[in-house]
C-alpha cells in the first residue's frame, strides 16, 4: 500500500490560498496574512510543480539557463548539463525532456524571475540557489522539509500528502 495520496481540490485550494501565495506580513512572517507576495523558491517551486507535474528534484536543480523563454513555445529544458557546484541528475532517461511553460506561469512573472536571477552575482547557476544543498548533496531534501512546514501552516498536516 502506498503511503502517499493525491491532493483533493479543497487541499490544493487550501495550499494556494495561504499567505505565501496571497500576501504575507514580511519575509520572516510568511504565514501571517499581509500585503507582500515574495516570489522566491517558496512561492515558485509549488506553483511550477502544480502547473507542470515536474518532480521536486527536477524543479530545485533547474539552472537559470534551463528556462528557454525566447522561443515560440517557452519551456523548461530538463537536462543533466551541470556546472561545478551545481550538479544535476535526472532520475530516468525519459526524464530528459522539455516541458512547456503554462501561460499562467508567464502571467505570474516567471520571466521576470529569470531576468532577476541572471543578474545575481552568485557562483551557483541554479534558479533557486537560495535553497541550500542538503547533507546528501540534494537541494530537494531541504525543500522537502520546507514544503512539509508549508503544508502544516496551511492546515494540511496529513503525512500522506507530499510534493508528488
Amino acid at each position: 500500500p502506498s503511503t502517499r495520496r493525491p491532493f483533493t481540490d479543497a487541499e490544493i485550494k487550501a495550499l494556494f490560498s495561504s499567505p505565501l501565495f496571497t500576501g504575507c506580513k514580511s519575509k520572516h512572517r510568511r504565514y501571517q496574512p499581509g500585503e507582500l507576495i515574495i516570489r522566491d523558491a517558496k512561492f515558485w517551486v509549488p506553483i511550477i510543480g502544480y502547473y507542470t507535474g515536474m518532480r521536486l528534484g527536477e524543479i530545485i536543480q533547474l539552472h537559470v539557463s534551463d528556462l528557454v523563454l525566447d522561443t515560440e513555445i517557452p519551456h523548461f529544458d530538463l537536462n543533466e548539463k551541470s556546472t561545478a557546484g551545481d550538479p544535476k541528475h535526472i532520475k530516468t532517461v525519459a526524464g530528459i525532456r522539455t516541458v512547456p511553460l503554462h501561460p499562467d506561469l508567464l502571467k505570474l512573472g516567471i520571466a521576470e524571475l529569470v531576468a532577476e536571477r541572471r543578474k545575481w552575482n552568485r557562483s551557483s547557476k541554479r534558479l533557486f540557489s537560495e535553497i541550500p544543498l542538503g547533507a546528501d548533496g540534494q537541494a530537494s531534501t531541504e525543500f522537502s522539509k520546507l514544503f512539509a512546514r508549508m503544508m502544516d501552516k496551511a492546515g494540511l498536516g496529513d503525512p500522506a500528502l507530499t510534493f508528488h
